[in-house]
């Protein structure tokens, strides 16, 4: 153990020690360390510290380091009795029990008393206790120092567990402390004497210096029950890896194709002969006449040929469940085979340490270590003093050496990883930062005292009784007897085209399940796969049948928050086969082409719907409520208890079977109810788990078929009589010739209408915009529902009532909602509490739904701007300390994080708030804030952050609030479709002129009218970019500096911040754009000009005036005006230098063959000598000839455009001599 006082400063000498003296396990006490994880390979458990006030750092912190391949598991345990921030406890191979402390100072005795009252000595075989007590103990230990008021109390408490301080018996008078105040006995080791088969070793290395007043405190033991040792399956890695980074060569890319192909050609084939043989056994089912019989006998007989050819002879000897089985699985096998046979498989990535350390920074560390020794035996000796200062300078200066090269190594490979993100792709840069970001959050594991595999199947125990058990009857999982798609022609879902969009359309990166495949293995082998998949996931759905592999699942429990060894407290995310979710993709389409239409209120996961909209749509019928009664409504935000895990299918596939396709209706039923699931936790794998409920979250149909589910509950609360109904034209079908002027408007009907019941439109259809129009029915809405969150709205004299039916409605289908998750807003009554289950639900102030915070009154306008604020400027925080500045990854990526990751946050529902002039300034002192982050300054220094907007291509947030709501409001007017609830809403409210103010915020946006008064067709685009460019302009008159930064093309980002160039070239352009070179207050420059300003640098100074005048004579024409401009007064307002900037083409490639190839060299050149000589005291490094890498670009677009043309002089070659042949 080792109280460590702040991490940061001594981990790498502290896992470089432990690592050379092969420790097991280390506590660190006094870590400051707030979330996340430290940087090091070694396992961690934390108990993280404490912040109080306005503090800039932690109190306190506890962790536990297990080395890697530690051959026993480790189990942190928990007391959700207490919630203690001074011990951490873990638990070893179920029978060593360690507990860790931190005890400070400041701590009251009363929870000192507590913290040791919490110690249990007959938890486990085995019980330690280690850590930093803070508690002197005198003579008992040998300390020098007196005892302090907890040492009676921890003696007592020593005798009563009959417990052993091994500081007393193994290092008597031995101090752990040691500082210039003096030296205490304050770290411990405390244990019971019975549980060493032989006497322990406790060692205080007083000789070792980790940057610590503390010393390092080593015990060395064996225990009479000895842990259990981990599985040998959990210390290997049971996911099968290859080098997939090899198919960029193209001959490894081409031998994988060829090798994929040769093994799957047979199999195709096989594929196709038993879909024939099964066509020819049911002629009955399949009618062929005309053009598609023809066509099937062709393709029969060229199958045949091909058969003939190759040698491949087939016999129909299996049932259709079998034979998909099997090929399902020589699938997979034919991919595996190819792979290992190019690509080539590897194993996982050790688990070591690998950092800078390096031989240099080992012969510094070994001096420093003799000097501290010297100095200590010197001193304990009690030698001359003038001897011990000398010996102790000698020491300091080998620390200075050591902390100077750790630094320069440090800063070494920091540069050479900010070279190669600067170098990567903004995609490759994104997917870093998302692995670092995941480093600095808090994520834990569920875990289990015995084991893996012990808390894979208590995990496993608890998903099974949410699931409802297992299904008991295997014999019911079959196949169908005969062919339910009754058609020679396969599916259009299923073509392979159609699977090809699929395939693209995945996400790249996700994790594989029990087949280890995943889409960056199958997208090389396309067009083979593609033509091959098609024939198979005809077959399967023909057959109702999938295979083995695409119905078998991976659990992987997911923390949401709370007790993390509570398996409540865990989301269970399924990871299911590659194959399965590229046949659902398939599926998806033709599912929401047959299902009806959803209920209105309903907005999750729909076409043409959002959140955002979803949010609108209540904030609406908020407003209209007020209109209509003169009070504002109640709201309650139901939650519902495990939603996707909970629900009953059965309910599900009774609401579909009536409107689907067999064959899709029981390939759905099969691939839902035919499931296999197990839970894997540190790659042990729990028993199987065969659910009789619930849906697959991970599964890309498990959102539709929930909708489906929880679809009758809006229908339900409309049947209720209630005393103030809110009423919405909504549109019903689309109109046809037959209706009159009357049927535009219905008046409502009050009988509980049943899913899919009636001439009612697809899901498919409801997001498309008829061309006849709609006929609209008055319908009332007291709920809207996203997915599994449910609001209701209503007077609070009706919500007991719509509450009631709600609780009825989860009984009748078999589900629970969450009393104590549920939020009532805007509920005063007393006499009747609103209850769900006999439990009152909770009355708050606001509430977020969807993102969005509502109160009584609409939108809680200052708690959204608060929270989206403080997350934004945390977010940028945590990528400036990733390094996302200029400094790091530069300026331009650092822009683009901004744009991609922080502002994003800021921006969402800003439509919806109708800024202030007051909110507009604090989202804008947000946004500067984020964009100083970018140049690595706090927000008290003073940069000109709207240049830095312009060079970004950024606005104002109240420009991009305009630019949103613009958007919003364009949507709503000319492309929201008919059936949407946010356009009954608009029809409803236009109609009876209701909430004028509310869509007034919307109609009075400055784009619109521009939109509206424009005497020509634009587009949004283009008038948003017009809108955008006004602003500019006006900012522009405010500030010189704006002026001297405004851009001829003002799109895109700033050229200088990516046009080829050093670092510290770059560094001095951007200096320039900011005004802040020269330097502030003005300095002499070297050629003796005292306050040398930015115009002393264009005709004064001779030692620029050569690099001025070349710039002058290259410059092709007066494009670019070479005299300075002046304001009223007479004085310059512009430099020769910020011209040029601002005129470089936006684009690299209109650069080649123009003057700017000899141009930009000569600025740089220019910006180099203007930097040298503002600062004549200072001294500069070799640097390389300015426009290097501009001229090695230069060098490889020739070469490439040489390249191109050869290639297509040899294409007219070549097609000149095949015209003639």
């Amino acid at each position: 153990m080792l109280n460590v006082s702040g991490i940061s400063t001594s981990l790498d000498l502290v896992i470089h020690y432990i690592e050379t003296h092969h420790i097991d396990i280390l506590l660190l006490t006094e870590t400051f360390l707030l979330k996340g994880d430290l940087f090091t390979q070694w396992a961690q458990h934390h108990q993280y510290a404490t912040i109080s006030g306005d503090a800039s750092k932690g109190n306190g912190g506890l962790t536990f380091l297990i080395r890697p391949h530690f051959p026993h598991y480790v189990h942190r345990s928990t007391d959700p009795t207490t919630t203690q921030h001074n011990k951490l406890s873990i638990v070893i191979g179920n029978s060593l029990t360690v507990h860790g402390f931190y005890l400070p100072p400041a701590l009251s005795f009363a929870d000192y008393q507590t913290v040791l009252g919490s110690v249990d000595f007959n938890s486990s075989s085995s019980v330690i206790c280690l850590g930093d007590f803070n508690t002197r103990l005198g003579s008992f230990t040998g300390d020098t120092r007196s005892t302090n008021p907890r040492s009676n109390y921890l003696l007592n408490w020593l005798t009563v567990h009959q417990a052993n301080l091994w500081n007393r018996i193994s290092t008597f008078g031995q101090p752990t402390f040691e500082s210039n105040r003096g030296t205490s006995i304050i770290d411990f080791v405390i244990s019971r004497p019975n549980i060493f088969s032989a006497n322990p070793l406790l060692s205080i290395e007083s000789d070792i210096n980790l940057n610590s007043d503390h010393h390092l405190v080593q015990f060395s033991f064996k225990l009479h029950q000895q842990p259990q040792l981990l599985p040998t399956s959990t210390l290997a890695g049971s996911r099968r890896l290859w080098n997939l980074q090899r198919l960029e060569e193209k001959d490894v890319f081409e031998l994988y194709r060829k090798n994929f192909f040769s093994n799957i050609f047979k199999l195709q084939q096989e594929v196709k002969h038993f879909m024939a043989f099964q066509q020819q056994q049911h002629p009955n089912l399949f009618v062929l006449s005309g053009d598609t019989a023809t066509k099937h006998r062709k393709e029969a007989t060229i199958n045949q040929r091909i058969n003939a050819t190759n040698g491949f002879y087939f016999e129909v000897v299996e049932s259709p469940k079998d034979f998909i089985n099997r090929v399902g699985i020589e699938m997979i096998q034919a991919i595996h085979s190819a792979l290992d046979n190019s690509v080539t498989p590897r194993t996982p990535r050790p688990k070591t340490w690998k950092f800078f350390w390096d031989a240099e920074l080992q012969h510094l560390a070994d001096i420093r270590q003799q000097c501290y020794t010297d100095w200590k035996q010197h001193k304990h000796h009690r030698r001359s003093l003038i001897g011990s200062t000398h010996l102790w300078s000698l020491y300091q200066q080998a620390c200075n050496n050591l902390k100077k090269a750790i630094k320069a190594a440090k800063r070494r490979h920091w540069k050479k990883f900010c070279n190669d993100m600067s170098d990567s792709s903004s995609n490759q840069v994104y997917s870093v930062l998302k692995r670092l970001r995941k480093k600095h959050t808090t994520n834990h594991c569920f875990s289990h005292s015995e084991g893996p595999e012990v808390a894979a199947n208590v995990m496993a125990d608890y998903q099974r009784h949410i699931f409802g058990g297992d299904q008991l009857d295997f014999s019911t999982w079959r196949a169908s007897r005969s062919p339910l798609h009754q058609h020679t022609t396969k599916p259009t879902f299923f073509s392979a085209l159609a699977i090809k969009q699929q395939l693209s359309a995945m996400g790249n990166r996700k994790a594989p399940g029990d087949d280890h495949i995943v889409k960056e293995m199958l997208m090389p082998i396309w067009y083979p796969l593609c033509n091959f998949l098609s024939e198979f996931f005809t077959l399967c759905y023909t057959f109702a049948w999938t295979p083995t592999s695409f119905r078998s699942g991976l659990i992987v429990p997911i923390f949401k928050k709370g007790d993390p060894n509570s398996a409540a407290n865990y989301r269970p995310i399924s990871l299911t086969n590659t194959f399965r979710k590229l046949y659902e993709r398939c599926l998806k389409f033709c599912l929401l082409t047959h299902m009806p239409s959803l209920d209105v209120a309903q907005g999750g996961f729909r076409a043409a719907r959002s959140g955002i909209s979803q949010a609108w749509n209540l904030l609406a019928l908020q407003k209209q409520f007020e209109q209509q009664y003169g009070v504002s409504p109640a709201l309650i935000f139901m939650d519902i208890s495990k939603a996707y895990d909970s629900v009953t299918r059965s309910k599900i596939w009774q609401l579909l079977h009536p409107h689907l396709p067999k064959a899709l209706f029981y390939t759905l039923r099969h691939l839902f109810d035919h499931v296999t699931l197990n839970v894997v936790i540190n790659n042990a794998t729990s028993l199987p788990i065969h659910p009789k409920r619930g849906l697959l979250q991970g599964s890309i149909l498990s959102p539709f078929l929930y909708a489906i589910f929880i679809n009758q509950l809006p229908a339900l609360l409309r049947t209720a009589p209630v005393r103030f109904p809110l009423y919405v034209d909504i549109a019903t079908r689309a109109r046809t010739d037959g209706d009159g002027p009357s049927a535009d408007i219905t008046e409502p009907s009050f009988a509980l209408v049943k899913y899919g019941a009636g001439p009612r439109l697809s899901e498919t259809a409801s997001s498309c915009s008829p061309r006849l129009g709609v006929v609209r029915q008055k319908t009332a809405i007291h709920s809207l529902l996203y997915a599994d969150d449910v609001c209701l709205i209503a007077h609070r004299r009706d919500m007991p009532l719509l509450v009631q039916l709600c609780e009825e409605y989860s009984l009748r289908f078999d589900f629970k909602w969450s009393p104590t998750k549920c939020a009532l807003v805007n509920y005063h009554s007393r006499r009747r509490p609103i209850q769900l289950y006999g439990i009152n639900v909770p009355i708050v102030p606001s509430y977020e739904y969807l993102g969005v915070p509502f109160n009584a009154s609409g939108i809680d306008n200052i708690a959204f701007l608060n929270a989206s604020t403080k997350k934004a400027k945390s977010t940028m925080a945590l990528f400036r300390r990733l390094g996302v500045h200029q400094y790091g990854f530069g300026l331009m990526l650092a822009l683009q994080v901004y744009r991609v990751f922080v502002r994003p946050i800021m921006e969402y529902a800003l439509a919806l708030l109708g800024l202030n002039a007051t909110s507009a300034m604090a989202i804008d002192r947000t946004q500067a804030s984020c964009l100083k982050m970018t140049l690595n300054q706090s927000e008290r220094h003073n940069a000109p952050s709207m240049v830095l907007n312009m060079m970004g291509n950024l606005p104002a947030m109240y420009t991009r609030a305009q630019i949103l709501t613009f958007k919003f409001w364009y949507s709503l007017q000319l492309k929201a479709r008919p059936f949407t609830l946010v356009e009954c809403i608009l029809y409803t409210h236009q109609r009876l002129k209701i909430a004028p103010a509310l869509w007034r915020r919307l109609s009075s946006n400055k784009i619109w009218k521009l939109y509206k008064s424009s005497p020509t067709h634009t587009t949004p685009r283009l008038i948003c970019e017009e809108f955008q460019d006004a602003q500019m302009l006006r900012w522009t008159s405010q500030k010189s500096s704006c002026l001297r930064a405004l851009r001829e093309d003002t799109t895109g980002y700033d050229p200088l911040l990516f046009y080829p160039c050093t670092r510290l070239e770059r560094l001095r352009l951007i200096r320039w754009r900011f005004h802040h070179l020269p330097s502030f207050p003005l300095s002499a420059c070297r050629c003796g000009a005292p306050s040398a300003n930015r115009f002393h640098y264009l005709a004064a100074c001779p030692l620029v005036q050569d690099i001025v005048n070349r710039i002058h004579l290259n410059l092709p024409d007066d494009s670019i005006p070479l005299d300075e401009s002046y304001d009223d007064q007479g004085i310059a307002t512009t430099h020769i230098l910020d011209r040029i900037l601002n005129s470089l083409p936006s684009n690299l490639s209109f650069c080649l063959g123009t003057h700017w190839e000899r141009t930009w060299p000569l600025v740089l050149e220019l910006i180099t000598q203007i930097d040298i000589a503002n600062h004549p005291a200072g001294s500069f490094a070799e640097e390389p000839p300015s426009g290097e890498f501009f001229e090695h670009y230069l060098t490889q677009q020739h070469h490439f455009q040489q390249q191109q043309q050869q290639q297509r002089q040899q294409q007219q070659q070549q097609l000149i001599q095949h015209l003639q042949h």
